[in-house]
């Protein structure tokens, strides 16, 4: 499961997004700890200079939420079918079953894969009839084998199809389909792990299945709330550098993990795929954009002063070795600095700063 990046500097980013309750922490961590507040004034009358300083600069302030996760290709089934015998086959995980393909071997004979939302349940024979004939006939029929219209009936043309078919699949040509020769799934399906042994006894659940469709896993920390939303785009990069933009689909329940953390789960589509998948699973780092802040004035956070009355603070230099507390408000924090608004201020314009 993800966990977050960069801890320490997200959780200050995240507690000045949240407003004046979240800045005022940071602030007065950041200021005391540097030493900025011991000793020095925060009314406004003029004092000394102090002893370090720093320069109001204007930038562009961006915050942004980083976590690790996986390629997932949705919730894993098990594939389940009737055949009895010895297994003499089955997939590798990550095969991708389709139409037609062989999804087992049991005694050297193909068990098939079809496409359909009802289970194989009985034999197929000339005069049955039901909707597992249409849907067996259905299948045939796609697979390329006609002279026979799909339908509820199991006809002498079907009969002659199958044999057809049987003779294509390297089996005695009956014209039969035994309950066990086919095993049906809604779609395409990829094998994530296989639940029986090469060798050994069938069982009824063959292979556990998931979707072919890779998709972003996160776990998202609560603090990070924003990103677990449907509809946000980030940006998903692999290790190897390679990234491609992606959309929250699937937005989980809170819950605690391992850790003892909140968090949500939420899974992204991927715009492409191949970009990040490779050859199967890995793992994946997800950046998303929580704020932009156009051009602003920003400080180091060591500046940033504690006033006693309540609120926050730069100590500006006047030029004549003097210097003045002008109030702020405080907006993102990114790498060491952070977003100030008040009177006086401009870029270029001096302030007192922890050394």
């Amino acid at each position: 499961m993800s966990r977050r990046k960069e801890r320490g500097r997200g959780r200050r980013a995240r507690l000045a997004a949240g407003g004046a309750a979240g800045a005022a922490v940071v602030a007065l961590a950041g200021a005391a700890s540097l030493g900025h507040l011991g000793g020095r004034s925060t009314s406004s009358e003029p004092a000394a200079s102090p002893p370090a300083t720093a320069e109001v600069t204007r930038k562009t302030m961006e915050r942004w939420i980083t976590v690790e996760g996986t390629v997932t290709y949705g919730a894993a089934r098990p594939l389940t079918g009737h055949a009895q015998g010895t297994v003499t086959w089955l997939p590798a995980p990550g095969t991708v079953l389709r139409r037609g393909d062989e999804l087992a071997r049991i005694d050297d004979r193909p068990v098939v894969l079809l496409y359909s939302d009802l289970p194989a349940y009985r034999e197929l024979a000339r005069g049955v009839k039901g909707e597992d004939v249409l849907a067996f006939t259905t299948n045939l029929a796609a697979l390329g084998y006609g002279g026979f219209t799909p339908g509820e009936t199991y006809t002498e043309g079907v009969e002659a199809a199958v044999k057809r078919w049987q003779k294509a699949l390297g089996v005695p040509e009956s014209g039969k389909i035994s309950l066990g020769d086919v095993v049906y799934a809604d779609g395409p399906r990829r094998v994530a792990r296989r639940g029986a042994t090469v060798g050994g006894a069938a069982v009824p659940d063959l292979l556990t299945v998931t979707g072919t469709t890779p998709r972003a896993r996160f776990s998202v920390p609560a603090e990070d709330s924003e990103l677990a939303v449907k509809g946000v785009r980030l940006k998903v990069s692999a290790a190897d550098g390679k990234s491609t933009d992606a959309t929250v689909t699937t937005v989980g329940i809170p819950h605690t993990d391992e850790s003892g953390e909140q968090v949500q789960d939420v899974a992204a589509s991927l715009t492409r795929p191949s970009a990040v998948t490779g050859g199967g699973a890995g793992g994946l780092t997800g950046r998303y954009l929580a704020g932009r802040h156009e051009k602003v004035l920003t400080v180091p956070v060591s500046a940033v002063l504690a006033l006693a009355g309540g609120g926050y603070g730069v100590e500006v230099l006047d030029g004549n070795g003097r210097s003045h507390v002008v109030a702020v408000r405080l907006g993102l924090f990114v790498d060491g600095r952070v977003e100030v608004s008040g009177d006086g201020l401009s870029p270029g314009t001096r302030v007192g700063a922890a050394r």
